[in-house]
């Protein structure tokens, strides 16, 4: 058994690829956004000269954004029994997510406010909520699924437990392994040598390395400090700077592209879906990532990340 579980987790290339369909596992909130003048003070009340709300949380996110895409994306996660899980659902099925998936809880739908400067910078307040009530079991249920997925994607929004048993049940299975490990978070070793793609921004970077990232040179040597723990290929979003993508032998920088941000909510987890989308379409890493590097482009350009997150044709036309 162990030999064919090892011979298993090694599965990846053509044999995965060919199943061409993504699994997300991991978070849906109901999302509040307040446009703010300035960033607040402790004590302070500001009024908000905009209002808007969005279907939101990391898993919900960079899975509409692979359904915009037009790959078969399914959605594995827990909402709660009320209105707001009511149109998390209804949006998602909307854009083509399958939520077959997807449970109800008792708890009420996790949730986040955010706070949105003019530059385009935000700030947020979550609360976890029913994305805490996923458990082991609900991936057990997904083991046949799991079987028929080529990429699982998978994030740091359901609790941390069944993050590593998730992650152990699609590489068993075969799946390729993207890895978004946002919000940081402490993560065993054995965990992330099963990963085949491992995604962060500056400050996740910077928490697992223990290396202050604030550019591209900083981002280098993080990535030689972290890529001794991974068999995988590690990729340093770095916002206006691009990105930079690393494997045990070289790295290479993503440039950034030119654009007017908005609002920067759910650009990392549009450069997750798009990277996802090169990936399964065959395109080598940098490839995979520059098409993410533009879908997180498009993204940025108006407020509320999956309504702004760009369909294929959108993603291969814009000017951008």
């Amino acid at each position: 058994m162990a030999a064919k579980d090892s011979r298993a987790r090694q599965e990846s290339g053509a044999e995965t690829m060919a199943r061409h369909s993504i699994l997300v596992i991991g978070s849906m909130n109901f999302d509040s956004f307040y446009t703010l003048p300035h960033p607040m003070r402790l004590g302070e009340n500001l009024h908000a000269t905009d209002y808007q709300t969005a279907c939101g949380g990391k898993g919900a996110n960079q899975a509409v954004q692979c359904a915009k895409l037009g790959i078969k994306t399914y959605m594995l996660g827990c909402l709660g029994s009320d209105a707001q899980g009511d149109r998390i659902h209804a949006e998602m099925t909307r854009y083509c997510v399958d939520m077959s998936l997807v449970r109800r809880a008792d708890t009420p739908t996790g949730n986040a406010s955010v706070w949105v400067y003019p530059a385009g910078d935000v700030q947020a307040a979550l609360y976890g909520g029913a994305n805490m009530c996923v458990t082991k079991a609900d991936i057990d249920r997904a083991l046949p699924m799991l079987a028929q997925t080529a990429i699982v994607i998978v994030q740091n929004e359901i609790p941390m437990e069944v993050v590593a048993y998730a992650i152990d049940a699609a590489k068993a299975a075969g799946c390729v392994l993207l890895y978004n490990a946002a919000p940081a978070l402490s993560v065993s070793d054995v965990t992330l040598r099963m990963v085949d793609y491992l995604i962060v921004n500056e400050a996740e970077a910077s928490f697992y390395s223990g290396i202050s990232v604030e550019d591209e040179a900083t981002a280098r040597q993080a990535a030689q400090a972290l890529l001794p723990q991974l068999r995988g290929k590690l990729i340093v979003t770095l916002g206006a700077k691009g990105s930079l993508i690393a494997g045990q032998a070289c790295a290479d920088t993503i440039p950034a592209l030119s654009v007017n941000a908005v609002e920067t909510t759910g650009a990392g987890d549009s450069f997750v879906g798009g990277l996802a989308y090169g990936l399964l379409e065959g395109c080598t890493l940098a490839q995979a990532a520059a098409l993410a590097t533009r879908a997180a482009a498009i993204t940025v350009s108006a407020v509320g990340a999956q309504p702004s997150m760009p369909t294929l044709a959108m993603l291969l036309k814009s000017p951008i």
